[in-house]
Order: structure tokens, then C-alpha cells, then sequence
């Protein structure tokens, strides 16, 4: 287990934090995969696509987590030739959500991805571990990435 733990200065909200997107992502390329929790990209989506169509940023896929964070399921995701291609990922929901996508960035070699939580009660958008299960919700381990 590591000893010190680092939290970006970069959080922030408010009613106009989608039209931020462009300016954290800029650096990292015009094209995302969205990954995330279903309800939580029903919800979101609405204004995110929006923002990243104003900014030229092309969304090659956008796919459903699949409930559990598993390593299974991250190998899956990080499989698909869309995450592969995509210069960088949303991670969208809670932290089960979140989570899948940094066992995904791990797998592709720290690919860069940006964490939009849906709800306030979740850590994962700003901690560098992924608390992983296996598909029948057990605990199997922590992966962690190299940057909150």
C-alpha cells in the first residue's frame, strides 16, 4: 500500500462545468471514448456532447461499464479498437465507473482519461487506486494509476 497520496488542485463544479471540458482536455488530442455507469451517461451526455461537439473533439464510442468494476471487464474495454484509438477517455458516473476506467488506462499504458463524477459521495474521481471485485462482487484488488 502506498504511504502518500497526492489530490489534484484541478477539482472543481458548479452549473457551468461542462464548458470547461475543453480547456483540460486540449493537450491531450480531439478525440474521446466515453466510458461509464448507464444512468449516469443518460444524464450527463445531454451536456457533454454539446460542449465537445463546439470544441472538434470527435467521440469514437461511448460504452456502457458493465455494473462491476472487474479486471475482466477493463481488459475488455481496453481491447476495443475505439478506447484504443480515442486520445483520451471520460470516465462518467459514480466510483465503480470511474474506477473500470483507470483498470482500462492502466491497461493501455496510462492513457490519459478525465473523471466526471455524478454523484458527491464518490472518491474515485480524485484518488489514484481502483478498488477492483470480481463479476460476483467480491473484493480482488487495487489497481492504481500513475496520477489522480
Amino acid at each position: 500500500m502506498r504511504s502518500t497520496h497526492c489530490l489534484p488542485s484541478y477539482s472543481f463544479g458548479g452549473h457551468d462545468v461542462f464548458d470547461a471540458i475543453p480547456q483540460f482536455t486540449k493537450l491531450y488530442g480531439k478525440s474521446v471514448a466515453i466510458i461509464g455507469g448507464e444512468t449516469a451517461l443518460s444524464k450527463a451526455l445531454p451536456y457533454i456532447q454539446p460542449v465537445l461537439d463546439r470544441a472538434g473533439i470527435k467521440v469514437l464510442d461511448i460504452i456502457h461499464f458493465g455494473g462491476e468494476c472487474t479486471f475482466d471487464r477493463g481488459k475488455e474495454i481496453a481491447r476495443m479498437e475505439s478506447v484504443k484509438r480515442a486520445d483520451f477517455l471520460f470516465a462518467v458516473g459514480g466510483g465503480k465507473a470511474i474506477d473500470t476506467v483507470k483498470v482500462v488506462a492502466v491497461e493501455l499504458d496510462d492513457k490519459p482519461f478525465f473523471t466526471i463524477p455524478t454523484i458527491a459521495s464518490t472518491c474515485a474521481a480524485t484518488s489514484e487506486a481502483a478498488a477492483v471485485y470480481t463479476a460476483d462482487h467480491n473484493f480482488d484488488g487495487i489497481a492504481f494509476v500513475n496520477h489522480p
